[in-house]
């Protein structure tokens, strides 16, 4: 739970809902007033709140486990086979954390597929030796996979800032987002992220940890931004490589948007055009000297990627993907 002053908020509902939804995508906000504040009490959301996918309740993968409507889907995440295999994309920094915690002197090279950078501004505020969650008010250092865990769960980490507090703690050599061609065509090639602080509501008075990409040679890491591999100049030979797939990378039907069936640019290919852009990929990958994956978390992507196309992607990414460690 969490107060912030009532200039912070409309009083009608839907303008309520719709402004939270920009601040933690993540969570579902109760509102009520209490004096001169607004009290929010935050929760995951339920299946049943899940509209605009309306098949998702019978294509949750068995892997995940069984739900009802009435349970939330957020949670859900497992070790299955080769990957860790998360409903919510934000789980992936947990193992990027555990990861990091036993190997702390790697200096790892992150590929990113997916539609969208995840690249916002958490909830955090930097600390000597990690952040402090603006939320729960806990101590948290991606050093530390349990603090890690509970700033996802308060709502702190979710599922467009997953990637910064990594970047920020982490001497990375490199992000590499593979992206589809409707993801801002104006950014392409290599470039380096440098830190910067942000700040705005609903804490306007904390700065919170941030990035920015510049072609200035100094930075946190180098960032590339690229369609494909091929002569990207990218060399993976023994390097500790963390892959994140979003499937949504494959396709972002949905795109988190209720009125996503008027989008007259809207990113849906066809199953099979989706199965041959997974091998693609991973192929492109290996040519790029890439033996083993230290660690793979593949993110199904509730009302982004439809559920229906989530079995057969997973089934053909385990397949493929078939080298980590």
């Amino acid at each position: 739970m969490i107060t912030i002053p009532l200039s912070l908020l409309p009083e009608d509902k839907v303008a309520q809902e719709r402004i939270w939804r920009s601040w933690l995508p993540d969570k579902v906000a109760d509102v009520s007033r209490e004096g001169d504040k607004w009290k929010i009490e935050l929760s995951w959301p339920l299946i049943s709140g899940l509209t605009n996918d309306d098949q998702i309740i019978s294509n949750i993968p068995l892997e995940l486990g069984r739900y009802q409507l009435s349970d939330s889907l957020a949670i859900a995440r497992t070790h299955w086979k080769n990957m860790h295999l998360c409903m919510s994309d934000s789980w992936t920094l947990l193992e990027w954390s555990r990861f990091i915690s036993t190997n702390r002197d790697a200096r790892p090279v992150i590929i990113h597929f997916d539609s969208h950078s995840d690249l916002m501004s958490p909830f955090l505020t930097r600390q000597d030796q990690g952040f402090l969650d603006l939320i729960s008010g806990d101590f948290v250092s991606v050093f530390s996979p349990k603090s890690v865990e509970k700033a996802i769960e308060s709502g702190a980490i979710g599922i467009g800032s997953f990637v910064v507090p990594f970047l920020v703690e982490v001497p990375c050599e490199a992000l590499v987002h593979i992206c589809p061609p409707s993801y801002q065509p104006q950014i392409r090639g290599w470039g380096n992220l440098q830190y910067v602080e942000a700040q705005g509501d609903p804490f306007p008075l904390s700065k919170r940890p941030s990035v920015r990409r510049t072609e200035s040679p100094e930075g946190l890491c180098r960032h590339l931004v690229a369609e494909t591999f091929i002569n990207c100049g990218l060399d993976l030979s023994n390097k500790n490589v963390l892959i994140h797939i979003d499937l949504d990378y494959f396709n972002n039907r949905i795109n988190g948007d209720s009125d996503w069936h008027l989008n007259p640019n809207i990113h849906d290919p066809n199953l099979a055009d989706m199965i041959q852009q997974v091998d693609r990929v991973i192929l492109e990958l290996q040519n790029c000297g890439m033996k083993q994956a230290a660690n793979i978390v593949v993110a199904c992507s509730p009302e982004f990627c439809p559920s229906i196309f989530w079995k057969s992607l997973i089934d053909r990414i385990s397949e493929k993907m078939d080298f980590t460690r």
